[in-house]
């Protein structure tokens, strides 16, 4: 116990120490950080998995995770800056306007018009100019200023009510965000006991050294996920697989991944009717949810049309793909050939594990979510160490050497900014995703043995 507090405030420290540090330099230490602490958490199942823990243990880790996530609350988010949009977004949604409608860059223009009016002809000030010209410079901050907003509907509502709490603060933004991990604890610890399994294994996540920095440090909207998924996953632990239908419906509305649990959760069912019907259940909740989004949805403009066609950032995999279907010249664009080969690869594979697990205890349609969701991290054109977080709920559930090492060492994403010639870059997702792949390997290659020696 004094070990874990003792490495968590190291880690606290160093964080905070970091967000206060100027120049390329911190973001290799943080990198190192990352990793040594993911490496630190690796251990963390054989402390927990000891048998006679009491509940004061229990409450003493949460006590350690909480005042973790209390301390780097004021912390400036390193490197990120994906919270300046949140924040405007909160804004626009607050006061009633269509986050999906106007990008950023042409709100500026109606403030600062690029080109001077005609006399007579003064530009009218728009509803979304009057909120930016209020926003203490959140407009002229965001990111991809071009492009609207990614985030879908249920995301906005988490930026509103930090809007509303607070305008333009990035400190109501992280409380808001800290109630959302509090509710996530509660629902796994909820999920642990309705698996019969110790509450102690919930802090395979509250004190996951990634969760906590890009969450209490980074501020990332994934935060709103976690409940999501561990309400998910405690509805299908309990039976209640029409809530989870709902559940996987609310989760794509805050992410579109969640969709690829749609499998796992419907081959619960034993007949063919009912699992129709989950299945559509789920998917009507999503695209109800998701409506707003999906009807303004230009793609001129839209932030979700340009990050499905060309957004590839620190993926080992993914360009590898590319480049061999490039060599391959079978014609049509590879970027968009790599992406549907991904899809279709991910997808099969949510089914087939989906329906592999149908008729085994509910804790193998978990392991089967969690083999989905690291296929897609591994394959995905995107693999910022945020999304990791995704695997972290399943994990405390069904944990596996792959996964775990993939949370582990993917803070080796932050080297990326250590350098202007490209070695951070080129040396983070090797670093990120090299031992889970191994893993990946490993496990196929014993399977193999045995069904041969079987």
């Amino acid at each position: 116990m004094v070990a874990i507090a003792s490495a968590a405030a190291l880690f606290v420290a160093l964080l905070g120490w970091l967000s206060l540090a100027r120049g390329a330099w911190p973001a290799t230490v943080l990198a190192i950080v990352l990793v040594l602490a993911g490496i630190a958490w690796l251990v963390l199942p054989l402390v927990i998995g000891r048998p006679g823990r009491s509940a004061s243990s229990l409450r003493m880790f949460i006590i350690i995770g909480l005042a973790a996530r209390l301390a780097l609350l004021p912390s400036p988010p390193l490197y990120e800056d994906d919270y300046v949009r949140y924040l405007w977004d909160g804004g626009v949604t607050a006061a009633g306007l269509n986050p999906y409608v106007r990008t950023p860059a042409s709100i500026l223009n109606d403030i600062h018009p690029l080109f001077p009016q005609m006399p007579g002809a003064a530009r009218p000030a728009s509803p979304e100019a009057a909120l930016g010209a209020q926003s203490n410079g959140v407009l002229e901050r965001v990111s991809y200023p071009s492009v609207t907003t990614i985030y879908p509907p249920l995301a906005q509502l988490g930026f509103a009510a930090a809007h509303l709490i607070w305008p333009w603060s990035l400190l109501a933004w992280k409380v808001i965000g800290l109630a959302a991990e509090a509710l996530t604890l509660w629902l796994l610890i909820g999920g642990l006991r309705a698996a019969q399994r110790s509450p102690d294994w919930a802090m395979l996540y509250w004190l996951c050294p990634l969760v906590i920095k890009d969450f209490a440090n980074g501020a990332h909207m994934d935060v709103l996920l976690m409940p999501a998924l561990a309400g998910l996953i405690w509805a299908m632990l309990a039976g209640r697989l029409r809530m989870a239908a709902v559940l996987i419906g609310v989760a794509a509305a805050l992410k579109f991944w969640p969709l690829l649990l749609v499998p796992g959760l419907a081959w619960r069912a034993t007949r063919w009717p009912e699992r129709v019907a989950l299945a559509a259940l789920a998917l009507a909740s999503a695209a109800l949810l998701l409506a707003p989004q999906l009807l303004a949805l230009d793609p001129a403009s839209s932030g979700l049309s340009a990050y499905a066609e060309s957004w590839v950032r620190n993926s080992l995999a993914f360009p590898a793909i590319q480049a061999m279907i490039t060599a391959l010249a079978i014609g049509g664009d590879p970027a968009l050939l790599t992406r549907l080969l991904v899809v279709a690869i991910v997808s099969g594979l949510a089914l087939r594990w989906g329906v592999r697990s149908a008729y085994a205890p509910p804790i193998a349609t978990i392991a089967a979510w969690r083999n989905t969701v690291l296929a897609l991290l591994l394959l995905s054109p995107t693999g910022y160490s945020w999304y990791a977080t995704w695997l972290v709920p399943l994990l405390v559930f069904a944990p596996e050497a792959a996964a775990m090492l993939l949370v582990a060492f993917i803070g080796a994403y932050y080297a990326r900014f250590a350098d202007s010639a490209g070695w951070g870059a080129a040396l983070a997702p090797r670093i990120g995703f090299v031992p889970a792949w191994a893993a990946v390997v490993v496990t196929l290659l014993r399977q193999r043995i045995a069904n041969a020696r079987g």
